[in-house]
């Protein structure tokens, strides 16, 4: 009897971690391409806004946890945590991708009467595709650890 309450009581565990890194790894990773694109159009906000999301990034989860669930709670706490780990990594390759394109690719469409928005569409998602798929690779160890945490 007692056994089986242990094992319920782990499962309810398991299952509380799992949701948390994964409602924060989509979270953080819908956040990460959003922000790399605001910031790819907009380089002085990137300037701006970049060294405060490398701050967050590169300070020690373990630090940002305690702070995190006095101020948002627990579980809030916890769902930020695993977004922040998530989205720097999905964010940068996000940006050296976009960065890295070539500008002859974007005046082709602009030359063909294309307007900002079908740069973006044309151009600059599928050129971010495989950065995007990178980060939600490379983020998957960390929502999971940041969960733990």
């Amino acid at each position: 009897m007692a056994f089986t309450a242990i094992i319920s009581d782990l499962m309810q565990q398991v299952q509380a971690t799992g949701t948390t890194a994964v409602a924060g790894y989509v979270l953080g990773n819908g956040l990460a391409f959003g922000v790399a694109t605001v910031l790819a159009l907009n380089s002085k906000l990137r300037r701006l806004v970049w060294p405060s999301l490398t701050l967050v990034f590169v300070t020690p989860l373990i630090m940002i946890a305690p702070m995190l669930g006095t101020v948002f709670g627990q579980k809030k706490g916890a769902l930020l945590l695993v977004c922040i780990s998530v989205y720097y990594t999905t964010a940068t390759l996000i940006l050296s991708a976009i960065d890295s394109l070539d500008e002859g690719l974007e005046n082709v469409v602009r030359g063909a009467g294309g307007t900002s928005v079908e740069v973006y569409r044309r151009v600059w998602v599928p050129a971010s595709l495989p950065a995007l798929f990178a980060g939600l690779r490379a983020g998957v160890p960390a929502a999971l650890l940041a969960a733990t945490i």
